[in-house]
């Protein structure tokens, strides 16, 4: 059982084709990104969770037999997998996952299997998870519309989320979706079946947060740390970047070879399979 008796389960969505992060994605998807230290994008989210949640659900798809090779023989934790064939969009996928959540699950934490977050957010999920309420995370973002933006009551809770907004509806810092969620079982299941198709022709999961939010039942929680939605290349060399210098603290660590005349320049990982050939310079992070 996870915290304070409650069983609860993650939900990670991993199904996605990673289309504007081509050609890294052509060969593997974009949860499978490598990260320094042998990490991927994937991995980093289940390791963070694994301490309070009691197991997990895979939704995949594109090159799903990749992730699930690498969760079953990499990560080995106690899982069950879900294969959307059609892409029907976030919400027609956690639909999918209720169909094979154990009996008994109280909580499920999802999350978008893209994500680069610190640690912290994790506190987050924890103070969600004893408190036992709906709740979805929210970080501060100075383009707010590029973001599902939360817009919040006085007593914390969500009143509804924006999708992509006009910059005359929402201007300045704000709050916005992180894409954690923490749900009580019985109350998503409730408005799951009541979904339907967006204007993309999509199954939304932000419609069901919406549902929620009409009844007050859904707790904003704000997390100042280190996160980032890893769409786009840029999205992801600033996350090894905030890793590297995270990790590092400044320092170099070489678990491979640096030949002579080449040098490192600032904080650098260099892996146990990776060579630095002479008179090269690399510059981190």
């Amino acid at each position: 059982m996870g915290l304070l008796n409650l069983a609860v389960y993650s939900i990670i969505l991993a199904a996605g084709r990673g289309e504007r992060l081509w050609p890294l994605t052509s060969t593997r998807p974009k949860p499978l990104l490598p990260l320094p230290g042998g990490d991927t994008l994937l991995s980093r989210v289940v390791k963070l969770l694994r301490g309070v949640v009691d197991g997990f659900i895979f939704v995949v798809g594109y090159l799903g037999d990749l992730v699930r090779w690498y969760v079953d023989n990499i990560l080995g934790v106690p899982c069950y997998y879900v294969f959307q064939e059609v892409q029907r969009g976030t919400g027609d996928a956690v639909r999918l996952a209720f169909d094979r959540l154990p009996r008994g699950v109280d909580l499920v934490v999802v999350v978008y299997g893209d994500l680069m977050f610190d640690r912290g957010i994790v506190a987050r999920v924890r103070e969600c998870i004893e408190d036992g309420v709906n709740c979805v995370v929210g970080v501060w973002r100075d383009d707010p519309w590029n973001y599902g933006v939360l817009f919040v009551d006085g007593r914390g809770r969500l009143e509804r989320v924006v999708e992509k907004p006009s910059r005359e509806v929402v201007s300045g810092r704000s709050l916005v979706n992180a894409g954690v969620y923490v749900f009580r079982v019985d109350e998503l299941s409730g408005v799951l079946d009541k979904l339907k198709p967006s204007i993309r022709g999509e199954y939304e999961l932000t419609d069901a947060l919406n549902m929620l939010a009409s009844t007050g039942s859904v707790k904003v929680v704000g997390f100042e740390g280190f996160w980032a939605d890893v769409g786009r290349p840029w999205d992801y060399l600033d996350s090894v970047r905030w890793l590297i210098e995270s990790s590092l603290g400044g320092e170099q660590v070489v678990e491979g070879e640096v030949e002579p005349g080449a040098r490192l320049v600032g904080p650098v990982y260099v892996g146990r399979n990776a060579v630095v050939r002479s008179y090269s310079v690399v510059e981190g992070p």
